[in-house]
């Protein structure tokens, strides 16, 4: 399923019978089919939409949208921003909790990987530590500060893994991923991936 997508299933006489929707963009439209057919149509809305539950019959969520309502995440996540990044209250019945995001990766997937990273990762020093960075969203936007931490924090367990293995993604802002480099390329026990090979 495409990140932001639906998907209706028809009764060419009765109309939409059920709704998928997946991604924050498809939350308006799924939710108005329901109002307009709420006792004909069955919507499922596949990732957390922040607010409006009621809105939905299902909603497929993972789990670790839930962590800063736990007590460790009050701890870490300052009051002023659990709002922009949780739901604001513990899952009620119409929500099912995954494991992570849904996603295309199953196990033949995961043995095939495994087969062709095998040599490349086989001489590494265990625990390995891979640790791959993308790119700001709309609630969460990537500057140096944000690439201070992550240095700071990747310097405080370093000395607890065998290596480390970084990479960036074509969304990787540039001063983060130079931050980064210019921190990590001559320590020993790390290896930042060029994105070549």
């Amino acid at each position: 399923m495409d990140p932001s997508c639906y998907y209706f299933f028809f009764n060419p006489r009765d109309g939409p019978l059920l709704v998928v929707a997946s991604g924050r963009d498809t939350i308006s439209v799924a939710s108005s089919v329901k109002r307009l057919a709420p006792d004909h149509v069955f919507t499922i809305q596949i990732q957390h939409p922040r607010s409006h539950l009621s809105r939905f019959d299902l909603v497929i969520s993972p789990h670790h949208d839930y962590y800063p309502l736990t007590p460790e995440g009050k701890k870490q996540i300052p009051w002023f921003l659990r709002g922009w990044i949780t739901p604001r209250q513990p899952p009620r019945r119409n929500v099912v909790l995954t494991l992570g995001a849904l996603h295309q990766v199953d196990s033949d997937a995961l043995r095939c990987a495994a087969s062709v990273w095998h040599d490349e990762l086989a001489s590494l020093c265990k625990p390995l530590l891979v640790v791959n960075i993308g790119g700001p969203i709309r609630h969460c936007r990537y500057g140096a500060d944000l690439a201070k931490q992550l240095t700071e924090s990747l310097m405080n367990v370093i000395s607890t893994c065998g290596s480390v293995r970084i990479s960036f993604s074509r969304r990787t802002p540039k001063q983060v991923s130079e931050i980064l480099v210019g921190e990590f390329h001559n320590h020993p026990k790390v290896y930042i991936w060029d994105g070549q090979g």
